[in-house]
């Protein structure tokens, strides 16, 4: 009797966590939403491009995570080429700087998405 108590357990557990990692799997991180959402600019950048990139301090990995959605466009955050990527909180409580330096240049694609603002622009 106690066999059978222990493997009906046990399928319910195996049951259970296999039902959890296809859920966790299935929902989309924030690298798939990037990813997505930079998929329009990759096509408008010559293969090869080197872009300056600023992204909320507050968020390190933006700039692995937009390296990896652009290849083989390059993705610098202290070179300053005509080009730049800028991705920022779509509420108002991202950086200021990074509205100043956006508004300070000439858009020419912008995104948002459900987290994050995107905008590719060159120097005025």
């Amino acid at each position: 009797m106690k066999s059978h108590v222990v493997l009906i357990v046990m399928t319910a557990a195996i049951a259970a966590g296999t039902a959890l990692h296809a859920y966790k799997t299935r929902q989309p991180d924030e690298l798939d939403k990037i990813g997505k959402s930079l998929a329009e600019a990759q096509n408008l950048l010559p293969q090869g491009s080197r872009i300056s990139f600023k992204g909320e301090p507050s968020k390190s990995e933006l700039l692995s995570w937009a390296r990896y959605a652009i290849v083989p466009a390059y993705l610098d955050p202290n070179a300053r080429y005509d080009t730049m990527l800028i991705i920022r909180y779509k509420a108002n409580n991202g950086d200021s700087a990074l509205s100043n330096i956006e508004s300070s240049r000439k858009p020419f694609w912008q995104y948002t998405d459900s987290i994050y603002h995107y905008s590719l622009s060159i120097a005025h």
